[in-house]
């Protein structure tokens, strides 16, 4: 700090220079953007491979049996999901959310649009899933096809899922 006498009468005064301004910033930021960052993870989608038998297939785990869905105590905000085969093929694929993911009805589906070999980006209001749902398909496809699930999520810990919102 640099002393400044303002007055001849009056007391002098430490004023702060530039150099201490920027470094109680840049320290500043650096906590913030840390805070603002922390315990968030960027994760693949549980890989789900799967030969089709027939005219639907569900497609609705990950191949050591492990659910598209957080952990206990997390949130995931899903950024994308790819669903594609191994043939020529361009059938209808629904996304599904939802605790029993064997359960296709209506109530549970996010989207029926999705078509085979194309990415499905979520909106801007974007999809969330919470403790206890899981992600899964029902699609339109070919026999002896061989189809794969893949994508990304950013999760968070439950009580950090404004990070997200």
């Amino acid at each position: 700090m640099t002393v400044q006498r303002l007055h001849p009468n009056l007391a002098a005064i430490d004023l702060i220079s530039a150099g201490e301004v920027k470094d109680v910033f840049d320290s500043t930021m650096d906590r913030v953007l840390r805070d603002q960052f922390r315990t968030m993870k960027i994760l693949d989608l549980p890989r789900v491979v799967v030969t089709a038998s027939g005219a639907t297939t569900l497609l609705n785990q990950g191949n050591n049996g492990q659910q598209m869905g957080p952990e206990s105590g997390f949130v995931w905000r899903v950024g994308r999901i790819t669903v594609a085969s191994n043939g020529v093929d361009t059938g209808a694929v629904s996304v599904y959310a939802g605790s029993d993911f064997t359960n296709v009805s209506e109530q549970y589906l996010v989207d029926n649009t999705l078509i085979v070999g194309k990415a499905y980006y979520p909106g801007s209001r974007g999809l969330y899933l919470r403790e206890g749902r899981f992600l899964y398909f029902s699609a339109t496809t070919v026999a002896n096809n061989i189809y794969t699930v893949s994508g990304q999520v950013v999760e968070v810990a439950a009580e950090m899922m404004g990070k997200i919102l």
